[in-house]
């Protein structure tokens, strides 16, 4: 019986090296381009894989995958022209146990023109969006999200990553189950929610939620007050205000203390844990929770 186990651990350890060995450079698996128009629809749903989209001045679609030898083997690709856009979809063309241990990573490399929508879905991998101005959805189960100079509506979830989207302008939809979010933008609603992570939020002219659980929020904004919610139930809150916003704050807490560092703030009421009043000449509520923490007023 030993012999029996021996033999099943080193058959084991020979597929796991051979499927480590078989990763090496990646190999370009396909390459394709479309002619394309402002205002279409790119949708991506593809499995395990990276996810890459960047503009370009072309009125065309670039689809590059690359990936390992194993991948190429043992992945489909499907890439077509609809009616409504560009479709790239993957699925695997072989199953079973022993590959559990090869190298299936590949990456979706595609360039579009700046004006184009997108529904971006991969079930384990990374997603990179660049300089996309339209309506853009983007889920990942196990990745990171990184978006960076966009303008329009935005979906952004990831169920085991962080989130950063940065130079953003429009509304904002953002939450991740286990990471950290960041967010740099302004001119539209922002909602963003982690259950395990910080969240940091440079923002201006914005209506602005954010909800975590587990972490500290930190909020630097300028500009129009739209209203502003702040929550989190084990963290720290800090928010630094522009000297002439004009606002009323009611912010408390269950287990720390307020601290407000704000001239321009008026009292109308004052204890160790809360705080109520007006920055300015009053506005927009902006409402400041925590459960277990701090919180400061800039």
């Amino acid at each position: 019986m030993r012999n029996n186990y021996t033999g099943l651990f080193t058959a084991l350890m020979f597929a796991m090296f051979a499927g480590f060995i078989s990763a090496g450079e990646p190999v370009k698996i396909k390459e394709t381009k479309f002619p394309a128009k402002s205002g279409e629809m790119l949708s991506v749903n593809i499995s395990g894989g990276d996810i890459n989209v960047t503009s370009w001045d072309k009125d065309e679609v670039e689809v590059i995958i690359k990936g390992s030898e194993t991948a190429a083997k043992k992945i489909s690709f499907e890439i077509e022209k609809t009616s409504e856009g560009i479709k790239v979809e993957s699925s695997r063309t072989g199953g079973g146990f022993w590959n559990l241990f090869n190298s299936l990573n590949f990456r979706v490399i595609i360039k579009t023109p700046a004006k184009y929508n997108m529904k971006l879905k991969t079930s384990g991998g990374d997603v990179e969006v660049k300089k996309i101005e339209g309506n853009t959805e983007v889920y990942t189960s196990g990745g990171d999200v990184v978006v960076y100079g966009g303008k329009g509506n935005g979906t952004f979830k990831t169920s085991g990553g962080d989130v950063s989207v940065t130079d953003f302008y429009g509304t904002a939809i953002i939450s991740t189950s286990g990471g950290d979010i960041i967010f740099n933008g302004k001119n539209g609603d922002v909602n963003a929610s982690t259950s395990g992570g910080d969240i940091l939020i440079t923002g201006a002219d914005s209506k602005i939620k954010a909800e975590t659980s587990g972490g500290d929020i930190r909020l630097v904004y300028k500009g129009e007050n739209k209203g502003i919610h702040l929550s989190t139930t084990g963290g720290d809150i800090f928010a630094d205000f522009d000297d002439d916003i004009n606002a009323y704050i009611d912010a408390s807490t269950s287990g720390g203390d307020v601290e407000n560092n704000n001239s321009k703030f008026r009292a109308d009421k004052i204890t160790s844990s809360s705080i109520k009043g007006s920055l300015n000449n009053g506005g927009e509520n902006i409402r400041l929770k925590t459960s277990g923490g701090d919180i400061t007023i800039q």
